[in-house]
């Protein structure tokens, strides 16, 4: 099963990406069990955005195929983003939140971290960057927290690396409380210690963002993107965090306008 399913990603039937960047999108991992085999495999996390009343559409749940604890995870996630950015504006979003190419049930609230990501993306269109993978569930203060197969899922990823080629900058983010259950292959290992794979560890969201964004650069700025404090009331305007309000405002703006109807100001 794990042949066929690499083989399917080497010839992008099923389509993941190690290189480059993108908004509203990151390489979660999924766990496939079955008669006397195990293995994981990196999956497409894709979120959009637009002004509305509807908050997030979990597409899994709504298709009938997410369980309990992972619609649970999708709720916690939800409760995270009023906590961070709904104190001081409303949010008038409508989006949707969708495991790319995964036809089957799933259940659990590991890709909780990577929904959360590829939505502070798409709601402040900060591209993330597609060589390096996510797995996590979060709280709703945003602490990240452990989850299952974390070894499975770091070997999976890296395959596909090893497949397309290790450029020493991809790697996977696994909870902080997970690296002692960490217990890789030598050839895993190897590729560590010679800096052509990684493992980053997250004790936060903002931990995680920080990996998925490391260099780059908006709107001309004379640095690197910088995630922003947690703590803060506010965010500077070209951090991450500052674009998400940023780009909050915009969707809140449409939304009062929409609300007075044509022919108004």
């Amino acid at each position: 099963a794990w042949d066929r399913a690499l083989d399917s990603i080497e010839r992008d039937l099923l389509h993941v990406r190690t290189e480059g960047r993108a908004i509203g999108q990151v390489n979660g991992l999924a766990v496939y069990r079955g008669s006397g085999f195990g293995f994981a495999r990196p999956i497409r996390i894709t979120a959009t955005v637009g002004a509305g009343r509807g908050g997030i559409v979990d597409i899994e749940r709504d298709a009938g195929l997410a369980g309990k604890l992972h619609n649970k995870g999708v709720r916690v996630f939800s409760g995270f983003l009023r906590g961070r950015f709904g104190r001081h504006q409303t949010l008038a979003i409508q989006a949707s939140i969708g495991i790319e190419q995964h036809y089957g049930g799933i259940d659990g609230d590991s890709a909780s971290l990577a929904e959360a990501a590829a939505l502070l993306s798409a709601i402040g269109r900060v591209p993330l960057r597609q060589d390096r993978a996510v797995t996590g569930s979060i709280d709703q203060l945003g602490g990240v927290r452990s989850v299952g197969s974390v070894t499975d899922k770091v070997e999976g990823f890296y395959a596909v690396c090893a497949l397309r080629g290790l450029t020493g900058e991809q790697g996977v983010v696994v909870p902080d409380t997970n690296i002692a259950d960490l217990m890789l292959s030598a050839e895993v290992l190897e590729a560590i210690q010679a800096g052509r794979f990684h493992v980053w560890s997250a004790a936060t969201v903002e931990d995680a963002l920080a990996v998925l964004v490391e260099g780059t650069v908006l709107d001309g700025a004379a640095g690197p993107l910088q995630v922003g404090d947690p703590a803060a009331d506010d965010w500077p305007e070209n951090s991450f965090y500052g674009r998400v309000v940023a780009e909050l405002r915009t969707l809140e703006q449409v939304m009062r306008r929409a609300s007075r109807g044509p022919g108004t100001s």
